[in-house]
């Protein structure tokens, strides 16, 4: 089953935003399994939900990507932690030319903002589109499958 949810954005604030959001995790935890005892979740929260934590961390990797904090962008990748370290390394050259191809041909990435999401609930799996604002003042739309891996959202 394939749902859409409502765009949202990431805005240059991100880094302050989920600096804010990890200092409150244990508020957050406490609110939501109060929030659990009280009612059940409908199968539309639960993929709304699952689709915001899907996108949080999209926009967490892609930011690392921004940052050219690549290792980051390469962890926020499920599996990254069982391959080789030259595979890694190699991996990494990659991130780093990729975005270096973005430099020189549309004077690299300055922002990006989520312009959809999907859920497919049959394979686990989310879509995040996000909107790249490129330096050329051009757009790219892509998408970034997202998966759960032990209990968080990571690229495929």
């Amino acid at each position: 089953m394939i749902t859409n949810s409502n765009p949202f954005s990431v805005g240059s604030g991100l880094a302050a935003a989920l600096r804010y959001s990890r200092n409150n995790l244990p508020a957050l935890l406490l609110a939501m399994s109060i929030s659990s005892c009280s009612s059940e979740l409908t199968p539309e929260e639960r993929t709304r939900i699952a689709l915001e934590a899907a996108g949080k961390e999209a926009a967490t990797a892609y930011q690392y990507l921004l940052e050219a904090d690549y290792d980051r962008f390469l962890s926020s990748r499920a599996g990254m932690d069982t391959i080789p370290e030259s595979y890694r390394a190699e991996l990494l050259d990659a991130c780093k030319q990729h975005m270096q191809q973005f430099e020189e041909k549309h004077k690299g990435i300055t922002s990006f903002t989520i312009s959809n999401a999907r859920m497919d609930s049959t394979l686990n799996l989310a879509q995040i589109f996000l909107l790249l604002q490129l330096g050329d003042d051009s757009q790219e739309e892509i998408v970034v499958p997202m998966i759960e891996h032990n209990g968080r959202w990571m690229m495929k």
